[in-house]
């Protein structure tokens, strides 16, 4: 089985594009939905370790040790909310 799968990507119209500059057309697409409190606080959990490109969600899955959780930074898109 040959496949992929582009989990929040493409976001923008330059995406978009790029995509299609590279002739990668998907032959099945699914939308998830879920309710607006649900995203917001998902995303306002959401953390980045800029060294290791870690993801972490305080609630769900925090980080291994207090010295990684002191250098994890939050996108500026989840704080803007």
């Amino acid at each position: 089985m040959n496949g992929w799968i582009l989990d929040g990507f493409p976001q923008t119209e330059a995406q978009v594009n790029l995509l299609k500059s590279m002739r990668l057309k998907p032959s099945l697409v699914c939308i998830f939905e879920q309710q607006f409190d649900e995203s917001v606080r998902r995303l306002s959990n959401r953390r980045l370790d800029p060294l290791t490109g870690e993801l972490f969600n305080t609630e769900v899955n925090p980080p291994k040790s207090d010295s990684q959780a002191a250098r994890l930074i939050q996108n500026k898109e989840d704080v803007d909310l």
